[in-house]
């Protein structure tokens, strides 16, 4: 005859071994420093798992929570059973333990981390509710004395008093980190000088060509080598590295400039990217500020967060006006970094790219990432003197027009913005049928201005879709200017008679 609760305490002994096997899985991989399956270094479960609360005195939390849950099982009988034994009264102080564990943690995921971590949940969910079970089950069995409130008293502050241990050692331990792994590149000379660039560098053995002065860096322009960094905000060991790499390139050992490629794995990282990269071009200031906030984790790597910021430390207009006038920017160094990322394969970021070697993961050896950067880093191309100039740039360069009327002329507004340093003058548009020019600017834009130029477009009157390009002539050196108006006609509704 079964006793009572005894299905009741089988189901809750698998619950608890599901969340032993959980438990032990997550402490190899935590020792062996490899991330858990769908957990990738921009994910939220690895913000937890590289938080110091997921270490206690240095050792993963998951080792004594698999250590906890296994004791639990093996004691579940006696204290199913109410035995008046140590080994049933270790048995109510494992399952207290396991509830207030799992009351922290979630407690800590939710008001100190900002993070969750899908495994950690899961193997907290099952053992609470194994524990349930097993408790539900002990109170169907019949008692052998009526006096159980000092027992009950003694397990819960026995697990409160371990709870408070691991807190203790998570306060005061320093949680393992991971080491970075050198390997080299497989072009030659991957990172070298771009003579045709001025000041520039070419990646890949040429495959890419990067200016510099564009992209973010760590360090400052009298720096004498230059490296390249894969860097994404919302991987929490990128901005573990990023504050490394500051402070060394702030001391100046070794003198070396650092810039800084968008990388982004996920559509929130790249979104984050974009609002620093902006906030870069709008204001060098106000990025160095916004970028140390994400860094050291006073604000979550979210673009809610990142956007809010970046509109206070910039002021609202000139976020607006930033948004507009550097989107293409932009959206052309975040497909760089895009395609670096593509033909390295990279799997781990961040990684740091110096002459023809790569550095994937975080090296945390101050002596080890300085001789890295000493061996590998090359020199940028010295700048050349050069007079001012200006360059020209179309910022809605592909204007779609749907279900315009056909035969009638229709209004057109072209974008162009001065991104060199000398003022620009337009020249002549070359215009092709049913085009004509209704406003030019009256004066030179500046550097870093916007103006428009108006245009009426007459569609056939025959209808159907029709395509015109229009070619702008300026004082910027270079190709002209090139704009492409689609669009199609909405078709004629013959009037009632």
């Amino acid at each position: 005859m079964k006793s009572p609760g005894s299905t009741t305490a089988l189901c809750g002994r698998l619950f608890i071994g599901g969340a032993t096997a959980l438990s032990l899985y997550l402490a190899c991989m935590a020792l062996a420093h490899t991330n858990l399956a769908g957990c990738v270094e921009s994910s939220a479960c690895q913000d937890v798992l590289v938080s110091r609360w997921a270490y206690a005195f240095g050792v993963p939390v998951s080792f004594p929570g698999f250590v906890l849950y296994a004791m639990a099982l093996l004691w579940s009988w006696a204290f199913v059973r109410r035995e008046r034994t140590l080994t049933g009264f270790a048995g109510g102080m494992a399952v207290a333990t396991i509830i207030a564990g799992a009351v922290w943690f979630t407690a800590l995921q939710i008001f100190v981390i900002h993070s969750y971590c899908i495994w950690c949940s899961a193997t907290h969910a099952l053992a609470v509710t194994g524990a349930l079970l097993l408790g539900c089950s002990r109170l169907r069995h019949p008692a052998r004395t009526s006096d159980q409130r000092g027992y009950g008293l003694t397990a819960a502050g026995a697990a409160l008093a371990a709870v408070g241990l691991l807190a203790l050692g998570a306060m005061h331990g320093k949680a393992p980190l991971h080491q970075a792994v050198e390997m080299p590149l497989a072009a030659p000379d991957s990172i070298a000088a771009a003579p045709a660039m001025e000041g520039g560098l070419a990646l890949l053995g040429g495959k890419f060509q990067i200016n510099p002065a564009s992209f973010p860096a760590l360090g400052n322009d009298t720096a004498t080598h230059t490296a390249v960094l894969l860097n994404d905000y919302t991987c929490s060991w990128c901005r573990q590295f990023h504050s490394s790499l500051d402070q060394m390139a702030a001391s100046g050992q070794p003198s070396v400039r650092i810039i800084l490629l968008p990388a982004a794995r996920t559509p929130e990282a790249a979104d984050v990217q974009r609002i620093l990269l902006t906030l870069y071009h709008a204001d060098r200031n106000a990025w160095r500020s916004l970028s140390a906030l994400l860094t050291s984790g006073q604000i979550p790597a979210k673009p809610d967060a990142a956007g809010r910021a970046a509109i206070k430390l910039a002021g609202s207009e000139k976020w607006a006006q930033a948004t507009v006038a550097h989107a293409a920017e932009v959206d052309q160094q975040l497909a760089l970094a895009a395609a670096v990322m593509n033909e390295l394969h990279a799997e781990v970021l961040p990684q740091l790219l110096c002459g023809s070697r790569v550095l994937a993961g975080t090296e945390h050896d101050p002596a080890k990432l300085q001789k890295f950067l000493q061996n590998g880093a090359t020199t940028p191309a010295p700048p050349t003197h050069r007079e001012p100039r200006a360059s020209l740039l179309v910022l809605n360069s592909d204007v779609h027009l749907d279900d315009i009327e056909a035969g009638e002329p229709h209004e057109v507004q072209i974008k162009v913005s001065n991104r060199g340093d000398a003022p620009l003058s337009l020249g002549w548009l070359a215009l092709e049928q049913d085009c004509e020019v209704t406003a030019l600017p009256a004066k030179s834009i500046l550097p870093g201005e916007i103006a428009v130029i108006g245009l009426r477009l007459t569609p056939p009157a025959s209808g159907g879709d029709f395509s015109r390009t229009i070619k702008i002539h300026s004082s910027a050196p270079g190709t002209p200017g090139i704009v492409t108006v689609r669009g199609s006609t909405a078709p004629r509704v013959a009037a009632k008679s």
